[in-house]
């Protein structure tokens, strides 16, 4: 092991607390907000499964060659592993729920946040590696709830931008249309012209 203490996240290491931490593309203007919150968090759900077996392949790796293992791999193999488990929790909701991603995303978003808050505190010590896990645990579900509260916010960015492009396009219509309320006097002046056609 190398000397970093136990529950510190090595320096190259996910950091959690910033937005670079997992970039997401803001692209495809042209779909629907929904349609991009789902692409959005299928690829945020791969992306997730994918680096939790990269990082436990490395773990493997790494003590099959007998090398030194350093808390830097056993630091990403454990919070990748953490991290796509909240992410699969979304799958299931959406496989097995029926969910849509928006409500997916809110209902495992208040569990991590119970989970982070509301975890009841250990029966015995523990050691210091326990404390370490639990540690890399709770930086998991953290990084986990900036990297979807981002894209929540985002969602709804989406859907307000095309909330007032469709007003705007229902206004520009109603404009471009004829008003086929007729003229005031329009009406009298038939009638009078009627009872002149009839008198002659």
């Amino acid at each position: 092991m190398d000397s970093s203490p136990p529950g510190e996240s090595p320096a190259n290491a996910p950091d959690e607390t910033t937005p670079e931490a997992t970039p997401i593309a803001v692209s495809g203007a042209e779909i629907s907000p929904n349609a991009w919150l789902h692409s959005r968090t299928c690829e945020a759900i791969d992306g997730a499964r994918r680096i939790s077996y990269a990082s436990a392949d490395q773990a493997c790796s790494v003590l099959q060659r007998g090398d030194r293992m350093t808390s830097e791999v056993l630091f990403s193999a454990a919070h990748a592993q953490a991290l796509d488990a909240w992410w699969g929790l979304i799958a299931d909701q959406i496989d097995f729920n029926e969910a849509v991603p928006d409500h997916a995303l809110r209902r495992i978003r208040s569990w991590a946040r119970r989970y982070l808050t509301a975890e009841p505190a250990a029966t015995e010590p523990g050691t210091l590696f326990d404390h370490a896990l639990a540690h890399v645990s709770r930086a998991a579900a953290r990084h986990f709830l900036q990297t979807s509260g981002r894209l929540l916010v985002e969602h709804a960015n989406r859907r307000e931008r095309t909330a007032r492009e469709q007003e705007s396009q229902t206004t520009a219509k109603r404009q471009q249309a004829p008003d086929p309320t007729p003229s005031p006097g329009s009406g009298d002046a038939n009638a009078q012209d009627s009872h002149r056609t009839e008198r002659t």
